[in-house]
């Protein structure tokens, strides 16, 4: 077993100088709403104390699944977590409680997926490009017949030994990935997602993510450089990164180093040493806010670019790689299958110069473990909330992309995608004249065939491709994946939430009388309808009681009249009284 303890024992130091628990961005941007893609989820855990203990980002794919760092994962087997979607930290458009089953690799069968990965990438793409190298006895550990042998004996080992060793992870500690999985009770909903795949194809020698293609990369944690502790952003940050060395030739390095930094082989070096490794190296590309790289906070982000989803970020070195050791490409001579490579991995030389503030992280690819991943999940994978959000009022067109996944250990028939519905709720925006379904949503390309097991295909939508319609609420379709026994979905485009739909108290958000004069309160509220008026009553003139009590009623009306003219006599009587007073002085 001491080629074994050889094989770890580099790893394990290299793992300890370079890794921290967990990793974010500096000197990145903000993320966009319209760049956010619900798949990216950032998860709070609890281990086996019942305690939150620690934030990081994850894969959300199949509504089911989320794929994560392992470090990431307290607890023996499972978990307690929070699941947050949306660009902001405070005011996520989304929360969910959740709890899940914890997947490591940690296995004899994931043990044996291992090496029978290497097989095809020793023999294939990195001894052929250095035979003298590996020249030499089945003894000796720089020699292609030493692992060739490896190879072919190591699967009969594995299987050997006791049934309590083989359920033993500490016995199946193969090499350093830092991959792990959450297995949800319950689905989360998510528009989008992406395609797992592995770096190479070891057996044809494809490299479906070469260094000079940039991608961009999010994360939540904090912005301080180097693994310090710092300020955390509110929103989710990005930046632009890509490989750091070609993979796979990462594996094959100088025989006098250990480290899995260590010089690369070249063409007339005497023996190489293929150290393995389930990592590999990214780096921040400079777009004018120096270099970016990652910080604590957000391990198990997703390394995507494109259609692709190759990773799970691991951790970065703690200080700056100096720039005269920065990667230079050592392979400008090699034969023509290499050209590609070549060319793009020269282009490094010239995006590092002038700097001495480069952090090179790591990402444990996926590689080896689409094997296990079958074996978990065992079932064809899509989005389980299908659709997209817009902007409010807008008329911008968009490509939605689905994702369509077969892990089962079974080919799988497609038939065409076919839409329905959506287009009747917008009819008050129809101009008769020319405007057909394919104006509000069109197949642009779909799944219809055959779909190998690990094999992913993306269906691509166009939505209001000719600008014709606002969106101004929400509209239902539904599609057909064309899955066989899968029924129609539900296919929705929503809008992004405004400032007043989250806040409709608030002062920026409550109508005013200028904004609306017809409010309550504003003086112009409709007029109640006058009524009929009654007729005024003539005052009540007092009755002068007559003497006789048996006077009919004619007598007590004319009794009422006579008082009248009785007081009037009596006004007359007493202004000739004071005319005459007056005439006698």
């Amino acid at each position: 077993m001491k080629f074994i303890s050889r094989l770890f024992g580099s790893a394990a130091l290299a793992l300890s100088l370079v890794s921290f628990s967990a990793s974010a961005i500096f000197n990145g941007t903000e993320t966009s709403v319209n760049d956010y893609g619900n798949h990216l989820v950032r998860i709070v855990l609890k281990g086996n104390t019942g305690i939150s203990t620690k934030t990081c980002g994850g894969m959300l794919v199949g509504g089911k699944y989320i794929f994560t760092a392992s470090h990431c994962l307290d607890g023996t087997y499972t978990v307690s977590l929070k699941v947050y979607q949306g660009i902001d930290v405070r005011d996520p458009d989304a929360v969910y409680d959740r709890s899940g089953e914890l997947k490591k690799v940690r296995t004899h069968e994931t043990n044996k997926d291992w090496w029978a990965y290497l097989d095809p990438m020793f023999n294939n793409q990195i001894e052929p490009l250095f035979p003298h190298a590996f020249e030499g006895d089945v003894r000796d550990f720089n020699t292609a017949a030493y692992w060739r042998n490896l190879f072919e004996t190591m699967p009969h080992f594995l299987d050997d030994r006791d049934q309590e060793v083989k359920d033993n992870p500490v016995h199946n500690s193969h090499n350093d990935s830092d991959w792990g999985l959450i297995i949800l009770d319950e689905p989360i909903p998510h528009q989008s997602s992406r395609i797992l795949k592995p770096l190479a194809d070891h057996h044809t020698g494809e490299q479906f993510l070469k260094p000079g293609e940039t991608f961009t990369f999010r994360g939540w944690g904090s912005t301080a450089y180097g693994g310090a502790s710092g300020s955390t952003p509110s929103t989710l940050m990005e930046a632009t990164f890509q490989l750091y060395r070609p993979y796979p030739l990462t594996q094959a390095r100088s025989a006098n180093i250990g480290s899995l930094r260590g010089p690369y082989c070249s063409e007339d070096i005497e023996k190489c040493t293929f150290q393995a490794s389930a990592q590999a190296d990214m780096i921040g590309v400079n777009t004018g806010n120096n270099f970016p790289g990652v910080g604590p906070g957000d391990s198990g982000s997703p390394i995507i670019r494109g259609d692709y989803f190759y990773g799970g970020l691991f951790g970065s070195d703690r200080n700056p790689t100096p720039e005269d050791e920065l990667y230079v490409s050592v392979f400008s001579d090699m034969n023509a299958e290499m050209d590609n490579i070549v060319a793009q991995s020269e282009l490094l030389s010239g995006v590092f110069s002038g700097s001495d503030e480069v952090y090179v992280a790591s990402f444990s690819h996926l590689g080896y473990l689409m094997d296990s991943i079958v074996r978990y999940v065992d079932d064809v994978v899509y989005p389980t909330d299908m659709g997209i959000t817009v902007e409010s009022e807008s008329s911008d067109s968009h490509e939605i992309l689905i994702p369509i996944q077969n892990f089962t250990d079974t080919v799988i028939v497609l038939d065409p995608v076919e839409l329905s519905g959506g287009f009747e709720s917008l009819n008050g925006q129809i101009d008769a004249a020319g405007v057909s379904y394919d104006d509000f949503l069109m197949v642009k390309q779909d799944c219809a065939g055959v779909l190998e097991p690990k094999a992913g295909c993306m269906v691509k939508l166009v939505l209001n491709q000719r600008n014709l319609f606002v969106f101004d609420s929400v509209v239902e379709a539904s599609i057909n994946l064309g899955i066989e026994d899968v029924a129609d979905k539900p296919l929705t485009i929503r809008l992004y939430p405004t400032f007043c739909d989250k806040n409709p108290s608030h002062s920026d958000c409550v109508e005013t009388c200028d904004d609306n004069p017809s409010l309550p309160g504003c003086g112009n509220e409709a007029q109640e309808p006058d009524l009929p008026q009654e007729p005024e009553l003539e005052p009540e003139v007092p009755q002068i009681p007559d003497s006789d009590d048996g006077a009919d009623e004619d007598s007590s009306q004319g009794g009422s009249s006579s008082g009248g003219s009785v007081s009037f006599c009596l006004l007359g009587l007493f202004g000739l009284l004071l005319t005459r007073r007056f005439s006698t002085k």
